[in-house]
């Protein structure tokens, strides 16, 4: 019984020693390839060869990024800003172009058979030509007309939206006959304001 005893502790020596020989020269250890996880060396192949194509798949992604991380066109740029207001509408009717008007020397209106919106008349008794002249030059360069004078009773009033012309008659004024029918009734003495629309 000894004996099969010591046979067989040598058979195992014997095939112990022939596994460690052979570890040695395959794989230049004598302890056995495993990883922390107790994979082999087979496995730890798979798993780089695996590494390997993950690597590859990200450097593909990287070489063409997603449509959300393209670089978007830049913005078209913003309108530039007028720097000069749109025109104001032209004025159709005196009452337009005159809107706020403060009339002086007790001007009042002359209303005839026939109104028209782009020519009134105005009358006053209680100042003199000059008076009523420089009070309408006033009035309108405060409503913002330039004034360039056309001759000794008349002159032209310029707006953005509006042009106009203002005559001062006088009752020694060869003018008035050429007013009408109204202009008759009204005492001679009165001074006469004419605004018309251009």
């Amino acid at each position: 019984m000894p004996s099969v005893v010591v046979v067989v502790f040598w058979v195992w020596t014997a095939c112990s020693l022939g596994i460690l020989i052979r570890r040695l020269v395959t794989t230049g250890s004598l302890r056995p390839d495993r990883s922390p996880h107790g994979q082999t060396s087979h496995s730890t192949e798979q798993g780089v060869s695996q590494a390997d194509r993950v690597a590859a798949f990200e450097a593909k992604l990287e070489s063409r990024p997603p449509a959300a991380f393209q670089q978007a066109p830049p913005p078209s740029p913003a309108p530039a800003l007028s720097t000069e207001r749109d025109p104001l509408p032209q004025a159709e009717s005196l009452a337009e172009a005159l809107g706020g008007i403060r009339m002086p020397a007790d001007l009042v209106p002359l209303v005839g058979n026939r109104v028209d919106p782009r020519h009134m008349l105005f009358s006053t008794r209680t100042a003199a030509p000059e008076t009523v002249g420089a009070a309408i030059a006033d009035e309108l360069e405060r409503l913002g007309f330039e004034l360039d004078p056309l001759d000794h009773e008349s002159i032209a009033a310029r707006r953005t939206n509006a042009a106009l012309e203002v005559r001062i008659l006088s009752a020694t004024s060869s003018g008035r006959a050429g007013l009408g029918d109204m202009v008759s009734a009204i005492p001679a003495d009165a001074i006469i304001a004419q605004f018309q629309l251009r």
